[in-house]
Order: C-alpha cells, then structure tokens, then sequence
C-alpha cells in the first residue's frame, strides 16, 4: 500500500474508473495474482478507510485475511492513505484490470533484447557483445503487442 502511486490514489479519491494492465501471467486466463489478490485488497482497505465499510464484494472468505493484513499496515501507509480521505467524492473504489497471459513469461533473454531495442539497456562493451537482434536497434521499431486480453473487474 505504502507502494502506492500519488496520482492513482488521487484519481481513486476523485471518483476516476482507474484500470491496471498486467501481461505478467504465466496463468492461462491471463490474470495474475497481483490482480485477482492485489487489486482486491487495495479495492478492500481504501473502501474502508474512505467509505467506511468494505465493498459488498468482500463478504467471502477473504474478508478475515484482508482485515488482518489491513490492521497490519505501516504507520506510513495508512497517513499515505489517509491524506487522501478528503478528496474521496464517490460511493465506491471504481478500480478494475484487464490482463492477458505474457507469452514470454520468465523469458529474460527477450525481455533483454527489448530493452535494448527501446534504448533502456547500455550499449554492448567489450566484456559484453551486444545482443542478437533481429531487425533495425532502436526506438523507431517498438516491441510486440499481443491484443488479446481478458478484462476482469470486481466490485
């Protein structure tokens, strides 16, 4: 929670339907914990500590476990959330997904060679030769997008 982005957390308060991308599913339908388990709990303490009371969603078998971990958090974490209490204007936390299993999931040679192509990794040095990649280097070509996503949404 302490990990939280200023702006996401603002946008949440304000009402804003905030929606998170995730590829990092080895998983078939795509979605990975951070989302089905993340963005619950997220949805879960904000709903809380803004509106009072936890989204309807909630009342399953997780509600013990996020109610212990939400008395858990940081003393810096809830004063993060807290501070943003007073732009909250909406009824509910309007957080959602849509992800899509990677096809390169724990791939780090083509997660490299993308990296290198945008520019985000060093050039090669004498220790190491740069990578084999196919097609021009550099920004002008950007790396592959698979469109095909699931979009999951709870609350």
């Amino acid at each position: 929670m302490r990990d939280l982005d200023c702006t996401l957390l603002f946008h949440l308060a304000c009402g804003v339907h905030c929606v998170v991308l995730d590829a990092g599913s080895a998983r078939e339908d795509g979605v990975s914990r951070a989302v089905w388990q993340g963005l619950a709990f997220v949805r879960y303490v904000l709903s809380r500590r803004w509106l009072g009371a936890p989204p309807a969603a909630h009342a399953d078998a997780s509600a013990p476990q996020f109610a212990r971990h939400a008395r858990a958090l940081s003393e810096i974490s809830t004063r993060k959330l807290d501070y943003f209490k007073k732009f909250v204007c909406t009824p509910a936390i309007r957080l959602s997904a849509v992800a899509a299993a990677s096809l390169h999931d724990g791939d780090d040679a083509h997660y490299a060679m993308l990296a290198t192509r945008v520019g985000l990794c060093p050039a090669a040095t004498a220790d190491r030769p740069p990578p084999d990649l196919p097609g021009p280097v550099g920004p002008a070509q950007p790396p592959e997008i698979q469109p095909v996503a699931t979009q999951y949404t709870e609350g």
